[in-house]
């Protein structure tokens, strides 16, 4: 029994060669040429748009519910060898979404245009282009905030050499070249639930606290300790305090203002040390576990 994907990607085929069949000929499409063109259309965003739901990965981040596109992988090798074939298997056997790019500047212009969760950056072979400078202006580009960078090293002669230039340029981490397709295999499924995964949720973080700036309700974030680590601008303007009076004070310590009568402040810090949010039509106090 056919899948409902290869059904529609068969029917989508036979119509799209039915139709460019009928252009090369030169024949009017008339009424049953647009009637093929329409439902070539129609077919094939309904093919894209299942293929989309069912190639999404779900993932939980407290009571949110995220949903996240295959991942989109940027290989930057100068040459094709084991160690490159060994990652472009891999990432088509766990159907990431593959580009190779065999200059710096092709490199760039993919990711500009691509902006992708993962780039593994050839490391070995400085006479073909500088791994490190690459990093830096792939850095430099404000999409790259949540990529995860990976460089390919040697594998050492002797001692072990340090992985702080790697870090100062803006590499994630490292891999010790193996090309064993396996290997490479499971270093991309380590990197998707973990840095990968960890950067999605950093965006997600980020949006909420988008969302928490616009808020018209005064919201405060402590840490477990009672040590104040956010407040939004409408705790500023709620509260008579600019951010930088409190951030990194303990509750107890916020001094008295007009708007800020020492009966609010005692319910606030007696809820908090009790474990509970507080939540009223104007504050609201989370306290970070």
């Amino acid at each position: 029994m056919r899948s409902l994907e290869g059904s529609l990607a068969e029917d989508y085929c036979r119509l799209e060669a039915d139709w460019l069949a009928q252009r090369q000929t030169e024949k009017p499409l008339g009424e049953a040429g647009g009637g093929t063109q329409t439902h070539l259309i129609l077919l094939k965003n309904t093919a894209l748009s299942h293929f989309r739901r069912t190639t999404l990965t779900e993932v939980q981040f407290g009571p949110m519910k995220l949903f996240k596109d295959p991942l989109q992988v940027l290989l930057v090798f100068a040459k094709e060898d084991s160690q490159s074939n060994g990652f472009c298997w891999a990432c088509e056997k766990a159907n990431y979404r593959c580009s190779m790019a065999r200059t710096p500047e092709s490199a760039l212009e993919c990711f500009s245009e691509k902006h992708h969760d993962l780039v593994i950056i050839d490391h070995r072979h400085s006479r073909h282009f500088d791994a490190e400078a690459l990093c830096r202006s792939m850095r430099a580009v404000n999409s790259s905030e949540n990529t995860v960078i990976v460089a390919i090293v040697k594998r050492p002669d002797r001692e072990e050499a340090s992985v702080m230039p790697l870090i100062n340029a803006g590499f994630n981490r490292r891999y010790v070249e193996n090309a064993n397709m396996m290997a490479c295999y499971n270093e991309l499924l380590q990197l998707e639930h973990g840095e990968v995964r960890a950067q999605f949720k950093v965006r997600a973080s980020n949006a909420i606290f988008t969302a928490l700036e616009q808020s018209q309700d005064a919201i405060e974030i402590t840490s477990e300790d009672q040590v104040i680590q956010y407040v939004n601008p409408a705790y500023e303007s709620i509260m008579g305090y600019q951010q930088g009076e409190l951030i990194g004070k303990e509750i107890i310590e916020v001094p008295k203002s007009e708007k800020n009568k020492p009966d609010l402040l005692e319910t606030i810090n007696s809820c908090i040390r009790k474990g509970k949010v507080t939540c009223n039509p104007l504050l609201v106090l989370v306290e970070l576990l």
